[in-house]
């Protein structure tokens, strides 16, 4: 059996606790609204009704100097103000929300980058006005725009550098080449590990082994390498291991030369030094022997020539 309260809540008490709660919550909202590191307002016919002590800190004015005015004072331009108000509510308008990149003109006559959304107060009614968060992105933007010239140098750089530049990952296959790699390996060489254009069995990646287990040394390594064409060429590479921010190893980055022909014409300047010194051998040595044993001398001297 259920127990009534002895003594039940009055209509005008249970109005109090209602007129409390609401006013709590207002409380609380209010609370936010102050204290929210981004900014927020409210505006109704593009009148701002509201702004929080984020908005008066971005842009300089008071609320004093801000509520009450046209929005328009937030503008550095017609086109700013007029773009605002064509693109976010046109969003608005489709799905009670609209966010979009613009710019504010400070008290100060500064110019900074903002990032705004807004939303309707009541999604039935148009002109009851949205609510707005403004967030300062000029920092952001300018460090986007100096990472893109930054980016913009190091891709004309690299794409001016003669030499073949890779990248690996921890698998050794390749995820990134330079116009010069491109040309020697093919358009289809990223995603094909190293190893697919090795022209012959080599101890390579032994040699390379220490990067992959984070060693920060540059290793130099000779390689034969099958090139688009088909043909085998020599390449020397020099290679580095590639670390994220936390030091862990994610791959390795490598240069190289094709030497082949360099390679060859030290082999032929190594021969005909060789050969010479040994003509010039045999001629002082024939000088001093005897006839007969010239021949044997001539043949055994032109063996070590090879």
């Amino acid at each position: 059996m259920l127990s009534m309260p002895e003594h039940p809540p009055t209509p005008d008490a249970e109005s109090s606790r209602d007129d409390r709660r609401l006013a709590d919550s207002r409380r609380r909202l209010e609370s936010i609204f102050r204290a929210a590191p981004t900014g927020i307002g409210l505006v109704a016919n593009r009148v701002l009704l509201d702004v929080n002590d984020r908005v008066c800190e971005m842009t300089g004015y008071s609320r004093a100097e801000l509520i009450g005015r046209s929005a328009r004072i937030l503008y550095p331009t017609d086109e700013d103000f007029e773009y605002v108000g064509r693109a976010k509510y046109e969003q608005i308008a489709r799905q009670g929300t609209g966010t979009v990149e613009t710019r504010w003109r400070r008290k100060d006559g500064q110019v900074i980058d903002v990032l705004l959304s807004s939303t309707l107060l009541d999604m039935s009614d148009l002109g009851a006005g949205v609510t707005f968060t403004a967030l300062d992105i000029s920092q952001r933007k300018e460090t986007l725009a100096h990472l893109a010239a930054l980016s913009r140098r190091n891709e004309t750089l690299l794409a001016a550098i003669p030499d073949i530049i890779m990248e690996v990952d921890r698998h050794k296959v390749y995820t990134w080449a330079n116009a010069a790699g491109y040309a020697f390996f093919g358009d289809d060489c990223l995603g094909r590990e190293a190893s697919y254009y090795f022209a012959d069995p080599q101890k390579t990646y032994n040699n390379v082994a220490p990067l992959f287990n984070g060693d920060e040394q540059v290793v130099y390594v000779e390689s034969r390498q099958r090139r688009r064409d088909g043909q085998v060429r020599l390449l020397a590479w020099w290679c580095r291991t590639l670390k994220d921010a936390e030091g862990n190893v994610i791959g390795a980055l490598s240069t190289a030369r094709d030497i082949t022909d360099a390679k060859a014409a030290e082999d032929e300047l190594r021969y005909r030094l060789t050969f010479e010194n040994t003509i010039a051998s045999i001629s002082s040595h024939l000088i001093h022997i005897e006839p007969h044993e010239r021949d044997a001398a001539i043949s055994n001297a032109l063996a070590r020539i090879g």
